[in-house]
């Protein structure tokens, strides 16, 4: 039911597009959205927390003296990052009217960054969160939105921004969104950490993430990581559910693990030469038959086929292509002789024979094919041979993989983009989860019961849905209609609802139907039994009532 349903919100918002288009003239949608809320300037923080709302910048041009851009080029020349950023609004299922946002302009490779006000620290004693808003305008197949958090990098670090780089290796950790169908759809989260065997920096991501939601239903997300690096426990939120927990010690849930094997097979264990691993062997006490011959091939030339009298061997049936001639840059004594290729010879199809006849092959009759013994289980059977276990001499273990020596001072936006006009909002950075979720709440929320508003309003115009008239008690007063409050309030709790409710919520309904169906089917052949039995005792009642009438005369 889950496919069910987002294939249904899929339609729905494709539809959305159809009904209410984006013109270059100017936007239209289906309500007057408010403007930003005071509240927004006044969000009070703690001291050692940051948040990044886009507010505060009149243009690009201000905000390029902020949020920097790579102009690393490639050997050719080439900008390793060609695409361009803006600052926007959302003109696709808007929030807020005038809420700008950090804006991808194309596709393809993309990195924007800063430096934060002050460092963040995972000490041991710390629990980092952080969080921030995506939203697709557009449909997208494959690209991210995650966000990377490095120590503090200077302006020309930044500037000259390369993945090839070695300080590329102080990346301390990645989150957000990606997504390449149908190879991946998942919220990253990476931890970089030294590997103290190859001493090399290598990333450890989760190996089963929560879905990233960069679907196409154009609506923003939030999108929140919680971090305990006393505990090492990790938190995951998606528009303000627990969408994934756990602990960065379990195994399997990162690759790499933070940890190597324990165990490792002895290299100097050696299988022994009598060590008999074959589970089954063939039956020494059966007998090949005396008439099988495994030599005899499957197929033999006709006995019956003859040459015919006008075969012609002489003529061959490939000949060098004559309208194929040497090229002119080809020289003998560096490419050899030059021998043009071979075509069907055209006198083939006039003569209706060339080349050496062969007779046509038929199915050997004395044909049977390698025997196959039959097979018994092995008496002197094992088991599989393994090598014993013993201490891996290279064992490490990183028990605190959430702690770093560095301190995070800079936030960088670098992915390959693969929505237009894809944009990314409200970035914060603390060690308050409540701070976060106030933060959230004035914010997000609001911009989520607008959004859901505007896709309501399109899909009532969808369905044609008309409103009806509020009957007049008087000029003054007008008494509202029942059948509008009970659509709204319907709407409006049904799109508040989680994913999974809403899925159950399909799955009941269907289950509902199947048993109405069922009780419906069965009523219909119980009445058709009890007519049945109804007719038949009608028909032995006549049959009664005949012989009782019937004259019995006595015998003469």
């Amino acid at each position: 039911m889950g496919v069910l349903s987002v294939y249904i919100n899929v339609v729905l918002l494709l539809c959305t597009f159809w009904l209410n288009p984006v013109s270059s003239k100017g936007l239209s949608y289906m309500y007057k959205h408010p403007e930003l809320p005071s509240n927004f300037e006044e969000i009070k923080l703690s001291d050692n927390s940051f948040l990044e709302t886009f507010q505060a910048y009149n243009d690009y041009d201000a905000l390029k003296h902020i949020w920097i851009t790579s102009d690393a080029t490639s050997s050719n020349k080439a900008k390793r990052f060609p695409v361009r950023w803006d600052l926007k609004q959302a003109y696709v299922n808007p929030g807020f009217n005038n809420d700008m946002c950090l804006a991808i302009t194309e596709t393809g490779p993309a990195m924007i960054a800063r430096q934060l006000d002050q460092e963040f620290s995972l000490n041991g004693t710390s629990k980092l969160v952080l969080q921030y808003e995506v939203k697709l305008q557009k449909p997208i197949s494959c690209g991210g939105a995650f966000i990377k958090l490095y120590p503090f990098l200077s302006r020309d670090q930044i500037e000259q921004f390369d993945p090839e780089q070695d300080y590329n290796d102080e990346m301390i950790l990645m989150f957000g969104p990606d997504i390449c169908i149908p190879n991946y759809d998942g919220v990253r989260l990476g931890l970089k950490k030294m590997n103290p065997l190859s001493k090399k920096s290598e990333i450890s991501q989760m190996t089963y993430p929560p879905r990233s939601r960069l679907d196409k239903e154009f609506r923003t997300h939030l999108y929140t990581l919680i971090l305990d690096s006393a505990t090492q426990n990790y938190e995951i939120r998606i528009d303000g559910v627990v969408n994934y927990a756990g602990n960065l010690l379990e195994k399997g849930k990162f690759e790499p693990g933070f940890q190597s094997t324990e165990l490792i097979p002895d290299p100097d264990d050696k299988k022994p030469t009598d060590w008999d691993d074959r589970e089954t062997i063939d039956d020494p006490d059966s007998i090949e038959p005396s008439d099988w011959n495994e030599n005899e091939p499957q197929y033999i030339p006709d006995p019956n086929d003859y040459k015919p009298i006008n075969w012609d061997e002489s003529i061959p049936e490939y000949i060098p292509d004559p309208e194929r001639v040497q090229p002119t840059w080809w020289e003998s004594s560096r490419d050899g002789d030059w021998i043009a290729p071979f075509i069907k010879n055209p006198s083939c199809y006039q003569a209706n024979s060339c080349g050496q006849w062969k007779p046509k092959m038929i199915i050997n009759q004395k044909y049977k094919g390698d025997i196959i013994s039959p097979k018994i289980v092995n008496p002197n059977y094992k088991g599989v041979w393994k090598p014993k276990m013993i201490n891996n001499p290279d064992f490490y273990q990183d028990k605190k993989p959430a702690n770093f020596n560095k301190k995070i001072g800079s936030i960088v936006f670098e992915f390959l983009s693969g929505s237009k006009d894809m944009l990314i909002d409200n970035i914060y950075i603390g060690y308050d989860i409540r701070e976060a979720e106030m933060v959230g709440n004035i914010t997000f929320i609001p911009k989520m019961e607008l959004e859901k508003r505007e896709i309501e309003l399109q899909l009532r115009k969808l369905v044609n849905i008309k409103e009806p008239m509020k009957p007049s008690i008087n000029d003054d007063d007008e008494l509202e209609n029942i059948f509008d409050f009970i659509f709204d309030y319907i709407f409006e709790k049904y799109y508040l609802l989680p994913e999974t409710v809403k899925n159950n919520i399909w799955t009941a309904f269907l289950s509902l139907f199947v048993i109405f169906v069922f009780i419906k089917v069965t009523e219909l052949w119980g009445i058709k039994r009890t007519t049945h039995i109804q007719d038949n005792k009608k028909e032995s009642l006549k049959t009664t009532k005949f012989i009782e009438k019937k004259e019995i005369k006595p015998n003469d």
